[in-house]
């Protein structure tokens, strides 16, 4: 992770990306190449390309599944970086292929806060078989206010079945309202 500098409006690298929304608290995006994901140096299960982030002139890689039996995304990111006692939101901004096929078994999403160690345990399950295909969409993850800084774990896991057709382009850490 960078640090970021106070008076920096908005800083961007191909692996996260920092802003200030409009009441002046701090927002980040963590882009797939920052994420651990299972075999995604395996180019007949991964294949990462870049596409144009919304609105911008930037490119970020994005990490598409090709075909895995197992699937999982692992992040990492430092609560200090955020806004002091404001509500945010963790959610991952995925796509799925018009051809993807393997998702009839939901996908675990879970969240682990550095001051509740014990909340990951309360895993958000999503059926992505019923989410629009080759639309970006944020799943959330789960949410939480801002306090003790620390490492916070965020998670995306589906074990068995063999899926194909789900492109990952990062996590968003921003506030909720």
């Amino acid at each position: 992770m960078s640090v970021w500098r106070s008076e920096e409006q908005e800083f961007s690298t191909n692996r996260e990306r920092y802003w200030v929304d409009d009441k002046g608290r701090n927002c980040f995006m963590v882009y797939a190449r920052a994420l651990r994901i299972a075999w995604s140096g395996n180019r007949r299960q991964w294949r990462w390309y870049t596409e144009r982030e919304n609105n911008s002139d930037v490119l970020v890689e994005v990490a598409e599944l090709l075909r895995a039996y197992w699937l999982e995304v692992h992040g990492v990111f430092e609560t200090g970086y955020l806004t002091p006692g404001t509500k945010y939101e963790v959610s991952y901004v995925i796509k799925m292929k018009e051809s993807s096929s393997g998702w009839d078994d939901k996908v675990d999403f879970s969240l682990t806060l550095p001051q509740n160690p014990t909340r990951g345990l309360n895993i958000n399950k999503t059926d992505l078989k019923q989410i629009s295909r080759d639309d970006w969409i944020s799943i959330r993850v789960d949410e939480f206010t801002s306090g003790q800084s620390g490492k916070m774990d965020f998670m995306l896991r589906q074990p068995g079945r063999l899926k194909t057709g789900l492109v990952i382009k990062g996590v968003t850490i921003r506030p909720t309202t």
